[in-house]
């Protein structure tokens, strides 16, 4: 094999490392830019997580005020039904009275009209 003179192989040399070197900045230049875009696009997402995480606090604040749980619905609707119950049971209660009243009434009419009737 021939061997290069010691002049060309130095040029050959400081050529490939020119090479290499401006390819290392190149690399260096479009990491540094990615680098950059990922920090911008980080921040951004960031931006809207706090965002969103905002938004859920505020849900959470206004959740109560608009929407109940289904356990204290079930509670509070049995306490509406136990109180109808017991509105109803004391008007059937009432009811029950005016109308033992009433009969007794109408009895004592009877007997009345009827002594009357025969006296006459």
């Amino acid at each position: 094999m021939n061997q290069l003179p010691t002049g060309a192989l130095i040029t050959v040399i400081s050529v490939l490392g020119s090479i290499l070197l401006t390819l290392a900045s190149i690399i260096g230049y479009f990491l540094k830019d990615i680098r950059n875009s990922v920090k911008e696009n980080q921040s951004a997402q960031d931006k809207h997580i706090q965002n969103i995480e905002r938004d859920v606090s505020e849900l959470k604040a206004e959740l109560p005020q608009k929407y109940v749980l289904k356990d204290d619905f079930n509670r509070a609707l049995k306490e509406l039904k136990d109180d109808q119950t017991r509105a109803i049971a004391g008007l059937e209660h009432k009811v029950d009275t005016l109308t033992r009243d009433v009969r007794e009434m109408l009895q004592n009419v009877s007997k009345i009209m009827g002594t009357g009737g025969k006296s006459e």
